[in-house]
């Protein structure tokens, strides 16, 4: 009996200490998993979050290291949670982390990191939360793929601002911006005070495929010296740029159409049209106020009224050969415009089209010219010479008066046509047709 004691002690002993040592592997385990962080300000914690111990297989040769970051994985994808570093200047968010796409980052996942100076997040992105670089007030640059929450091709509502990611509250070093949105429906406009941080000087769009800048999504960021627009953008909406005061700089764009008051109110210097634009829409560029001079390249087939209005300080314009129509108003009070070279391919010079350009001195119409409406040189007090290049058979007429034609050797006198554009026949239609 006592042998038998003995050996039922052993097994006792041997079995506790066995367990003993599953627990302590648990233990270490456990102590491997981020633990939470002030970004957290709802109370939550990431959940499925992998440690430091697992390795980033991105191939990403600049991506910051998978150990940097909190994470999730949820349905195949990762969503960035946050940062385990204390210090993190600069950040590169990986395509894929363990062989997972990075599909989303959390909302207020890097709040008030004053120490994070630079932030790029990659195509793979599909959403980021609301708040997320909200009080990170020593943020200099950004890379991004698309505007505010979503890549998606929006009209414009809240979520697509660019203020979006920062947030509403207000912090040391955050300048207010005020931003429009569409609230319910694509009719109610309402607006939100964004506080962006004033270090903020330049940010890219890298864009994905279709890449839509939606309504008002730069609208008056003041701040900004630069934004540079990727490839992949396509489209540009409503208001987008205006109130800009800084550059726009194209990376081998693709860019079709230029949406109404896109740039409308653009403060900054210098402002191109990339040779991909085919449709410039109503007000697109009026009031770029500090802008000299505007080239519509050659691949521009429609633009719409106003297109160039009000731009006080603009001193010379070129209109490309893909343009068949000047619409009504296109350089409405341009009051500096001294140069204009229309090309061949223009037909139409609408109503008003140089209305009240008052430094402009000598226009020439090209032979593919074929009408010219009523009051289309109104106010042009310094027009004297009018070069037509083909000044046969035009005549003039009103809503009334059926007209006569002009002889062709007063046509064919620069100084003569231009008192008549501007005065005596100003009031009239202008049309080219065979006698």
């Amino acid at each position: 009996m006592k042998k038998y004691g003995i050996l039922f002690l052993c097994i006792i002993l041997t079995f506790c200490a066995v367990f003993t040592c599953g627990c302590g592997e648990n233990n270490a385990a456990a102590e491997l998993k981020p633990t939470e962080t002030e970004n957290d300000i709802r109370g939550e914690t990431p959940t499925e979050e992998k440690g430091a111990e697992e390795k980033d297989l991105t191939g990403d040769e600049n991506a910051t290291p998978a150990e940097t970051f909190l994470y999730e994985e949820k349905d195949g994808a990762i969503i960035i949670a946050g940062l385990t570093e204390e210090t993190a200047s600069d950040i590169v968010i990986p395509r894929k982390i363990n062989g997972l796409p990075v599909k989303e980052i959390k909302e207020y996942a890097f709040i008030n990191r004053k120490d994070l100076k630079t932030l790029s997040v990659p195509q793979s992105v599909e959403k980021i939360g609301y708040g997320v670089l909200s009080g990170c007030s020593a943020l200099t640059a950004i890379t991004l793929p698309f505007t505010g929450a979503e890549h998606k091709m929006q009209k414009g509502l809240k979520d697509y601002n660019f203020g979006y990611i920062f947030g509403e509250t207000p912090y040391s070093g955050g300048k207010s911006a005020m931003q429009f949105y569409h609230k319910d429906s694509l009719e109610e406009v309402e607006m939100a005070y964004y506080y962006i941080p004033a270090s903020l000087k330049e940010i890219k769009i890298t864009g994905v495929k279709d890449t839509h800048i939606p309504y008002a999504a730069f609208y008056n960021c003041n701040t900004i010296n630069k934004i540079v627009l990727g490839k992949n953008i396509t489209d540009i909406g409503e208001f987008a740029f205006s109130g800009v005061v800084g550059t726009i700089e194209w990376e081998a764009p693709q860019i079709k159409t230029v949406g109404e008051h896109a740039f409308e109110d653009f403060k900054g210097e210098t402002l191109s049209i990339p040779d991909s634009v085919t449709e410039i829409k109503r007000s697109a560029y009026s009031a770029c106020v500090n802008v000299k001079t505007f080239t519509v390249p050659n691949s521009v087939k429609k633009m719409d009224i106003y297109a160039f209005a009000y731009n006080y300080e603009l001193q010379s314009a070129t209109i490309g050969s893909g343009v068949e129509t000047l619409p009504v108003e296109t350089f409405y009070f341009c009051i500096k415009l001294k140069s204009v070279t229309l090309s061949d391919g223009l037909k139409v010079i609408e109503d008003g089209a140089f209305d009240s350009c008052k430094a402009l001195t000598a226009i020439e119409i090209p032979r593919t010219v074929t009408r010219i409406n009523a009051n289309a040189f109104k106010n042009c007090r310094k027009l004297k010479t009018a070069r037509f290049h083909d000044a046969a058979g035009w005549r003039y007429y009103g809503t009334i008066t059926s007209g006569d034609y002009f002889a062709a050797e007063i046509i064919s006198d620069g100084t003569t046509a231009a008192r008549y554009l501007t005065d005596t026949f100003r009031d009239y239609i202008w049309e080219k047709t065979p006698r």
